[in-house]
């Protein structure tokens, strides 16, 4: 279908509204939409009634501004009115049109500073993200950003040139990092959905009690050590600390309840009470090494779960590398009654 047959199955009037922190990046996104069929105009100033009645053929309406070497008090003063009158001219859909490198910092051109006022003035809670322009060689996977030079693709923090931007340079490919960095927006929207996070642990939780059946011991875990880019999300915002320890624990609670598992060790910091929760109460049993606890839920095979009592000893912490070989050496001599309470 010709491109303007294409425009004029859409509705009437001005469709989308983009906001440049640079003119290069604006005038891309005016090329962009006007070839592909959504004829667009580009403005240096938010555009008056008036100038916008010269141009009634405008699908698309865009602002090339400076906010990439402005500091983020200036955005909190002139972003807001910028905002407010494009979601207005276009109906609610905004785009914030930014460097497919994210050239930002917590101090000059604050991706996410605009990205906090514009989730404010739009009243959304969630603000998609994607980076990538393919078509220049800049590519978003697994929330990393890479950009091509030359014959090879660099992780954006290991870029011979971006990673010694002279204002910018950029030390970190994690987008929800880097913008967690810049802003008090919650930057966990960079991760799946809950309802994704729910269906995985759902995967994990039938294969966990199927892994017994066939010799082989369950190992259920969320990233590979410190080194592990899953880690680096964790700094990103503090809701994704709660949403992995609930979700480990619905996980263990399942086990206990549908897999036959009548013994389980927690091991944690300060997401174990996460993890904790979904087990309910809990009454400790024994004494096992410095800084373990051995506690004990006991279930009632019905709908309904019998609520217990939670003391817990701690004595204190021991290596983490000695903490797997003291936890089965004192299993080995609790008594065998205290056991058997365990298991019921």
């Amino acid at each position: 279908m010709p491109a303007t047959k294409r425009a004029q199955a859409l509705p009437d009037g001005p469709l989308l509204a983009w906001y440049g922190d640079d003119f290069t990046g604006a005038a891309a996104v005016m090329e962009a939409l006007t070839l592909g069929g959504l004829p667009s105009t580009l403005f240096f100033n938010v555009p008056t009634p008036v100038q916008l009645a010269k141009f009634p053929a405008a699908r698309g309406i865009g602002v090339a501004s400076m906010a990439r070497a402005q500091s983020p008090a200036w955005m909190a003063q002139n972003l807001p009115p910028a905002f407010r009158a494009l979601a207005e001219f276009c109906g609610g859909v905004l785009h914030y049109k930014v460097c497919s490198t994210l050239d930002s910092s917590p101090h000059i051109g604050s991706i996410g500073k605009a990205i906090e006022i514009g989730a404010q003035v739009m009243n959304v809670d969630r603000v998609p993200i994607l980076v990538a322009a393919p078509q220049m060689r800049r590519y978003q996977c697994f929330g990393h950003l890479f950009a091509g030079m030359g014959g090879e693709v660099f992780r954006l923090d290991r870029h011979p040139v971006m990673r010694r931007h002279p204002v910018t340079p950029m030390f970190e490919s994690d987008v929800a990092r880097h913008l967690g960095r810049q802003s008090q927006f919650d930057f966990a929207a960079a991760h799946r959905s809950a309802r994704h996070l729910e269906a995985e642990a759902g995967r994990v939780t039938g294969k966990a009690i199927d892994a017994p059946g066939s010799g082989a011991d369950p190992l259920i875990y969320t990233a590979e050590g410190p080194d592990d880019v899953a880690a680096g999300h964790v700094d990103a915002a503090q809701a994704v600390n709660q949403k992995i320890g609930e979700s480990l624990g619905r996980i263990l609670a399942s086990l206990v309840q549908d897999g036959g598992v009548s013994r389980a060790v927690i091991a944690g910091g300060d997401t174990s009470g996460y993890a904790m929760r979904p087990l309910m109460e809990l009454g400790a049993l024994a004494l096992l090494p410095p800084g373990t606890r051995n506690c004990a839920r006991r279930w009632r095979h019905s709908n309904a779960r019998q609520s217990g009592r939670l003391r817990v000893h701690n004595a204190g912490n021991i290596p983490a590398s000695r903490l797997a070989e003291n936890i089965f050496q004192y299993l080995s001599r609790i008594p065998r009654s205290v056991l058997q309470n365990l298991a019921q």
